[in-house]
């Protein structure tokens, strides 16, 4: 007959006591395991209800004539000496499973060692069977609800969704990547009795954007075929409990999950996790290339001889100019999108999208339309204006299409430039400036780029 496995957590492995000898533990005074571990494995060929006493061991190098204690809470249940012998570890008629026990040195109080019983599934089935059960269970119920994506499980409102089994193990291959501002949904399953529950788990978030967690005790877990099993004759079937998670834009989410025993009233931690947050960015600055279409031309106040004088005027046509600009993440069709969005979540994801960028959760091709703003590189360079919009091509390089307002000279009246006559100060006169808008176009560069081209 196949055996079960009992997972014995160790809740402060690292005492001292732990790190000095050897605690064994066994059902029948032979050694099943060495040196207690964080984790330790062994197999019990008993029923659940039936687990109501284990051999206990100590085998090390300290003195043997010192003497342990075994409690459970205030309650002193064995004494035991380092001299080799098995001890018997009881608690009544009761079983031993998912309570709080302690192994304290008699003269050292503070030296202690904590640890848990954890029940793993029924006699008559293996590790393996328990996790077949509950990846048929996790198919059914994620079955029509979500789709598979570069983020992990999403639903139709684009919320993230994890699974979590009852000993802390990931039904998924790894927990996904961050994407900021996304809302995560932390399911745990866990197998418990259908009639008479042993255990409430709990989430709770320790860093992140933190939002009132939402907690919902599946109303359906009950109808899958091959949900659990039948110990003693107790029903098991699984349960799914639901929390949510809110995610900021920088700070990674920390969460542990807690197990309660409702009877014992015992709250254990059964795992810490991190879903590791991805940067996002709501602009760039770069270094622009354009053409503007605004003229500015120079006046020049050209001595023709004979005490006579005329304006010659320079730079017909558009001209080139360098600028330092700002392109702000926010994309105007994505914005656009969540204002006629009429799904108030599906319309704070858009919202919250349309004004920042992720690179895992990139924008499609024809978002990539930013609004621009720059200046002129050099003297009055706010003089020179520029605004618009940038349409990205390549990461880093970007296309500007916009107005260039700026001031301009200009010769005010009707003349003739270089053939008609002047004094010097009626130059001086009509010779002015004002601030004007002209079409303007080019390329914006990334200032890495600019820097790699420099060799900077």
């Amino acid at each position: 007959m196949k055996t079960k496995l009992l997972t014995v957590l160790l809740l402060v492995p690292f005492f001292c006591l732990g790190q000095n000898f050897k605690v064994n533990y066994s059902f029948d005074k032979s050694i099943v395991e060495g040196n207690l571990a964080p984790t330790l494995q062994i197999q019990d060929p008993l029923k659940k209800d039936n687990f109501k006493s284990v051999f206990i061991q100590m085998d090390g190098n300290l003195d043997g004539k010192k003497t342990y204690e075994i409690y459970k809470g205030d309650q002193k249940l064995l004494v035991l000496k380092n001299d080799k012998n098995w001890y018997e570890l009881k608690d009544g008629t009761s079983p031993l499973f998912d309570k709080q026990f302690e192994i304290r040195d008699v003269k050292t109080p503070k030296e202690k060692l904590e640890f848990t019983f954890q029940y793993n599934g029924s006699s008559n089935e293996n590790r393996g069977a328990t996790y077949g059960n509950v990846d048929v269970f996790v198919k059914n119920h994620i079955k029509d609800k979500y789709k598979q994506s570069k983020f992990g499980l999403v639903d139709d409102k684009g919320a993230i969704h994890i699974f979590i089994d009852q000993f802390g193990n990931s039904l998924q291959s790894t927990l996904p990547q961050g994407v900021p501002y996304f809302k995560y949904y932390v399911h745990v399953v866990y197998l418990d009795s259908k009639t008479n529950p042993n255990y409430i788990y709990s989430v709770d978030q320790t860093k992140g954007s933190i939002d009132t967690g939402i907690f919902i005790e599946n109303p359906d877990a009950g109808k899958f075929k091959l949900q659990g099993a039948n110990v003693g004759g107790e029903t098991l079937i699984w349960y799914v409990n639901e929390t949510a998670l809110q995610s900021s834009n920088k700070d990674n989410i920390e969460f542990d999950i807690y197990r309660t025993q409702i009877k014992e009233g015992l709250r254990t931690k059964i795992g810490s996790f991190i879903i590791k947050m991805a940067p996002t960015f709501h602009a760039s600055i770069n270094v622009g290339l354009y053409v503007t279409q605004l003229e500015n031309p120079d006046y020049t106040l050209v001595d023709l001889g004979n005490s006579t004088s005329t304006v010659k005027k320079s730079l017909e046509g558009g001209n080139g100019v360098i600028t330092a600009t700002a392109t702000l993440y926010t994309s105007p069709i994505i914005l656009l999108e969540s204002l006629i969005e009429k799904d108030q979540d599906k319309k704070k994801a858009l919202y919250t999208r349309a004004s920042t960028r992720c690179y895992i959760n990139d924008h499609e091709w024809y978002e990539k339309i930013y609004p621009t703003v720059g200046v002129k590189l050099g003297d009055k360079a706010f003089e020179n204006l520029f605004a618009g919009f940038s349409f990205e091509v390549a990461r880093g390089a970007t296309i500007f299409f916009g107005g260039n307002y700026s001031k301009v000279n200009y010769f005010e009246g009707d003349f003739d430039f270089g053939t008609e006559t002047i004094t010097p100060q009626e130059f001086d006169l009509r010779k002015k400036e004002k601030w004007d808008w002209g079409f303007a176009y080019g390329v914006n560069l990334d200032l890495r780029i600019i820097g790699n081209l420099f060799g900077q």
